[in-house]
């Protein structure tokens, strides 16, 4: 039985590689011009579109890109801002401090007399914020115009 086997799976296998080339051929048939031309023009238009994705993710980079540094900016702008603004808060407390130490100077030096009142005007002058510091000291009686 071993040999009446072989020779049948021999013709099988010769039928199905027969069959096979045949359908194989019938499949491989030259294409027409207008089928031609028609996936020709598919291929382009599919290179186009892909060329088209390329060019649009090379753009959304660039964008990400620009979109981060201007982030990167404005995050140090906003530091300086704030850097800026708790040294103006120091200032204009110092300065709240300094005025009240003139206040109290100018209220002891009003209450003083003599020697005693010409120290204090100089203390005042002294603790005086801004400019008042360069300028010379008042003449008698310009603390008293107010009163």
């Amino acid at each position: 039985m071993g040999k009446l086997f072989r020779p049948k799976v021999l013709a099988t296998i010769v039928a199905l590689v027969g069959i096979g080339s045949v359908l194989f051929a019938q499949g491989t048939c030259p294409l027409d011009g207008s089928a031609q031309d028609a996936l020709v023009a598919e291929v382009r238009a599919l290179r186009a579109e892909i060329n088209q994705v390329a060019g649009a993710g090379i753009r959304m980079q660039l964008l990400v890109a620009r979109l981060q540094l201007q982030e990167q900016r404005v995050f140090t702008v906003a530091r300086q801002l704030t850097d800026a603004q708790n040294a103006l808060a120091a200032s204009r407390a110092r300065l709240a401090g300094e005025q009240v130490r003139v206040r109290q100077l100018e209220e002891a030096a009003s209450r003083a007399s003599g020697q005693s009142r010409m120290t204090f005007e100089q203390a005042i002058l002294e603790a005086a914020p801004g400019p008042s510091r360069s300028v010379e000291p008042p003449g008698p009686g310009v603390h008293d115009a107010g009163r």
